[in-house]
This record gives C-alpha cells, sequence and structure tokens, in this order.
C-alpha cells in the first residue's frame, strides 16, 4: 500500500499547486477586468429610459465592472448600431460608402457604425477574459477539492491498512477457538 500512499501524496501536492495557481491566476484576471472597466466609467442608462431594452431594465444606471455587464452592454451597443445604420453591418455600410463618397450621411453612418463596432469589440473581449478568468478560478477550486480528496486518501491508507490487519489477526484467532 505505500505505492498507493506515496501516488496519492504525490498527485494531492500536484493538485494543490495547480489549483493555488489557477485560483490566483482566476482572481487576477477578474480583478484585471473589474479595474479595466471601473476606469472607463460606462453606465446603463436609467431605468425606464426609453433607449434602455425592456429585457436590459435590471441594468438601469448600473456602471459596467465585471465581464458579464460587458456582455449585456455589448448587445445594448448592438442595439443602438442596428438602430443607426438600418441593421446594416459595418462592412455593408462601408461598401455602400465606398461606392458613393460624396455621401456624408453614409460616411456618418459608416463611422458611427465603426465606432459602435469597436466599443462592442472591447466589451466582449473584456468579457472573454472575465469568463475565462472565471473558469480557472473555478477550475482552481475544483482542483484544491482533488488535492484535499488525495491527502485524505494518502493519510487513510496506513489507517485502512492498520485496520485491515486487525481484522484478519482477529479472524485468526476467532477460528482458533
Amino acid at each position: 500500500m505505500r505505492k498507493f500512499q506515496k501516488i496519492a501524496a504525490v498527485l494531492a501536492g500536484a493538485f494543490a499547486l495547480m489549483g493555488g495557481i489557477m485560483v490566483a491566476g482566476g482572481v487576477y484576471g477578474r480583478g484585471q477586468v473589474h479595474d479595466q472597466l471601473a476606469a472607463q466609467k460606462i453606465f446603463f442608462a436609467p431605468a425606464g429610459s426609453p433607449g434602455l431594452p425592456a429585457d436590459m431594465q435590471a441594468y438601469g444606471g448600473k456602471q459596467v465592472l465585471s465581464g458579464a455587464d460587458a456582455n449585456v452592454f455589448a448587445r445594448y451597443i448592438a442595439g443602438h448600431v442596428a438602430e443607426a445604420t438600418g441593421g446594416l453591418t459595418y462592412a455593408e455600410v462601408s461598401a455602400k460608402a465606398r461606392a458613393n463618397p460624396n455621401d456624408q450621411n453614409l460616411g456618418q453612418m459608416r463611422q458611427t457604425a465603426f465606432m459602435g463596432e469597436m466599443l462592442r469589440s472591447s466589451l466582449l473581449n473584456a468579457w472573454g477574459w472575465w469568463l475565462l478568468a472565471t473558469i480557472m478560478f473555478w477550475g482552481g477550486i475544483a482542483a484544491l477539492a482533488l488535492a484535499v480528496a488525495g491527502a485524505f486518501a494518502a493519510l487513510a491508507a496506513p489507517v485502512r491498512d492498520r485496520v485491515r490487519r486487525r481484522r484478519a489477526a482477529h479472524a485468526g484467532t476467532a477460528l482458533a477457538h
């Protein structure tokens, strides 16, 4: 059983190290996303505002501070860009503007679409890193749980062996009588 005990101890140590690094990385990543979003001072329109969609009213007046918030705000921007461009994508508006270089309305629409899509992609990037950090954090928690289980298995193996030896010895004594 010593081999099992050594393997369990090594795995427990590896999972503890990996779990600690993952939890620290997850906390750091989420903190970075929070700090970067907080510095931008992005707020949803107040609740009840005509420009705030019904499914986003719960976010009314809230500052964007997490990746989840950034994802919702990116959808909010997408709605405004679609409204401003009549549902056209940046590529479609840009193609029309290039075909009609003297049309100032198309030029302004292209700039609006570009700025909106760039803001949206930045927010989606923040959401992606926040999501990755969140997965890393919870993966680290799972690894730490496995480390505890491995340590318990390594520490319990000698006790289990002792109990088995006593039972075997007792069973041998009982048969002798």
